[in-house]
């Protein structure tokens, strides 16, 4: 019996020094070909730029994600220094739990586009309420009635925990900043300032 005790003593320290929460269902978006031995990762910040000029290399490469070659997921990674990227992401979320892989897919193509309106000089004089009514305005306007905007903007006014989650669990593998880009677990070394030769060279690899 006092071994029973024991392990559930050592149970709920274990759970109560959880610091990464582990989620119910593997983390990350995923898309792509599910049937590819290559697993693509790649954290995301919607406010960097160098995280666009990813995004927008592989949308030229290969078209939606549903036509990536290899296994692909994307990873929340807000970065503290980009001040709305936060928000950013709690409607990227929002979106995806409404409108499930495409209308995320929709809602990072149409964050990126819009990119610059979301930092610098852009918001350097307004407050976050003008901030977030400037992304509301352009959710409705693109995904229309697809879209329940009574719980996007709930979303973007809430805590964001599975954004927070997200955010923690790159910590814990390591990544320091965005794009990081990983091959079946492993960063790869420079990927984010690849060209898309460099690209094709290394995934003709492994596909």
């Amino acid at each position: 019996m006092k071994y029973i005790v024991a392990i559930a003593i050592l149970i709920s320290v274990v759970a109560c020094e959880q610091l990464v929460p582990i989620p119910e269902t593997e983390n990350g978006f995923r898309s792509g070909n599910q049937n590819s031995k290559l697993h693509i990762e790649a954290f995301y910040d919607l406010a960097c730029p160098d995280s666009r000029n990813h995004y927008f290399l592989f949308q030229k490469l290969f078209g939606s994600f549903a036509h990536y070659p290899f296994r692909f997921t994307v990873h929340h990674f807000p970065l503290p220094y980009h001040q709305y990227a936060f928000l950013l992401h709690k409607g990227a979320q929002n979106v995806y739990e409404q409108l499930d892989n495409e209308g995320l897919e929709e809602y990072i193509d149409l964050i990126f586009k819009h990119q610059e309106e979301f930092g610098g000089p852009a918001t350097e004089d307004l407050k976050t309420k003008d901030v977030k009514l400037k992304l509301f305005l352009l959710a409705q306007k693109h995904f229309g009635q697809r879209l329940d905007v009574e719980q996007f903007l709930n979303a973007l006014n809430g805590p964001g925990m599975e954004v927070r989650t997200n955010w923690k669990y790159g910590c814990s593998r390591g990544i320091p900043g965005t794009p990081v880009l990983l091959a079946n677990g492993v960063i790869i070394d420079g990927a984010d300032s690849w060209n898309e030769d460099k690209w094709l060279s290394f995934l003709k690899n492994y596909l």
